[in-house]
């Protein structure tokens, strides 16, 4: 009885996952989608101020690094954020289904 219990929810959270996945790549790439808007709009800001990229380019690398360098000097990296990302695509996967099943459209 234990091991079905334990099928049946792993078979759920990967069906919420993959539901998930589907929602959030969905709206990502379509037309008039979340990356056309976020890169349009960051395109369109870097070319009416394109000194205010470089700062921010620069910046980020160096911050990026130095977090990346601590985490690996450390040994901070744990699998608590691979299970954190998996419950939050699963959550995005119950929304999306839940969408689609009240409003019948993504």
């Amino acid at each position: 009885m234990r091991q079905t219990l334990d099928f049946l929810e792993s078979f759920v959270m990967i069906a919420f996952a993959l539901a998930g996945l589907a929602g959030i790549s969905y709206h990502l790439f379509r037309d008039d989608g979340w990356l056309e808007a976020i890169v349009g709009n960051a395109w369109d800001y870097t070319i009416r101020y394109p000194l205010i990229a470089l700062p921010l380019i620069a910046g980020a690398l160096i911050f990026g690094k130095m977090w990346r360098d601590d985490r690996v000097a450390h040994g901070k990296q744990s699998s608590k954020t691979g299970a954190a990302v998996l419950y939050i695509i699963s959550a995005a996967g119950v929304y999306f289904i839940g969408h689609y099943a009240l409003r019948g459209t993504l």
